[in-house]
């Protein structure tokens, strides 16, 4: 309110909907390339929200550690467009992907869960559809390495490079 009435912003925007699910704080939240789907992680876990539809998606199923928690969230997306794939990182370098079943938006699989930086956290996650071998997706780790990996469509998981 303060910030607005110093800029006097036009008030461009307008409430589309609520979306209730998170019982406790929300830490971060990203929505898919093509704008359908968002992904959000709180104290309370990972939800998933079909924004066409302004509904809560099943949760993918997941192993709540206290010890462990999923510290960001990105998607990704295949080349060829087909499959929406949501990718999260943990405060114990733990890489895990949930890829949406073929011809349905409210159903995802986990396809990998593999540790990546030893016991060090995961500090930054992105990605970009790449090229024919699949989706590049770079990490920074908590031990100053900046790794890159691909993930193709059989969910093949490879190292691309790893530096310090």
């Amino acid at each position: 309110m303060v910030f607005n009435f110093f800029f006097k912003f036009p008030a461009k925007y307008t409430l589309d909907c609520h979306l209730r699910g998170h019982q406790d704080a929300i830490l971060c939240l990203v929505v898919s390339s093509s704008g359908m789907l968002l992904a959000s992680r709180g104290f309370d876990g990972l939800r998933m929200w079909d924004l066409c539809k302004k509904v809560q998606l099943a949760e993918p199923l997941q192993i709540q550690s206290p010890q462990d928690p999923i510290m960001a969230i990105a998607w990704l997306m295949l080349n060829d467009g087909s499959q929406e794939t949501l990718c999260c990182r943990t405060a114990l370098g733990y890489l895990v992907i949930w890829r949406q079943h073929l011809n349905t938006v409210v159903e995802f699989e986990e396809v990998m869960s593999r540790r990546i930086s030893g016991s060090h956290e995961i500090m930054a996650i992105t990605s970009d559809v790449g090229n024919s071998t699949g989706n590049c997706i770079i990490m920074a780790t908590q031990d100053r390495h900046v790794q890159a990996w691909t993930l193709d469509s059989r969910n093949r998981f490879s190292s691309m490079f790893s530096m310090q």
